[in-house]
């Protein structure tokens, strides 16, 4: 079973997502370790919204978790980002670019190397 197999997400993701690390500690003992660390990352909620004009705009917003491969969970955040364009898809593709940029800031300021 991999990290990002339906199947583990499936059965672990709710755990994960609340602070219980047990089962990277299992999947690490069975694979050996292939990573130092694991962020689990949940949508939470995005809306679409008319901006001034013609312009549209998204928010989305999500829960995130890093864990050491050991099941060491090491920090909680919520991201949340907007993005405006002239058609839903811009918008969209905009905040989740931003969200995307955040988390990789967070990441890049929170692991040790």
């Amino acid at each position: 079973m991999d990290l990002q197999s339906p199947t583990f997400l499936s059965r672990n993701l709710l755990a994960l997502l609340a602070g219980d690390g047990k089962s990277l500690r299992k999947l690490r003992d069975r694979q050996g370790r292939k990573c130092d660390y694991a962020v689990v990352l949940q949508l939470t909620d995005a809306t679409l919204q008319n901006g001034f004009g013609d312009t549209k705009s998204f928010v989305v917003t999500a829960a995130s978790r890093l864990y050491t491969m050991d099941g060491k969970l090491l920090s909680l955040r919520t991201f949340s980002q907007s993005g405006a364009g002239f058609t839903e898809a811009q918008a969209r593709d905009a905040a989740i670019a931003r969200l995307g940029d955040s988390v990789g800031e967070f990441l890049d300021s929170s692991i040790e190397r």
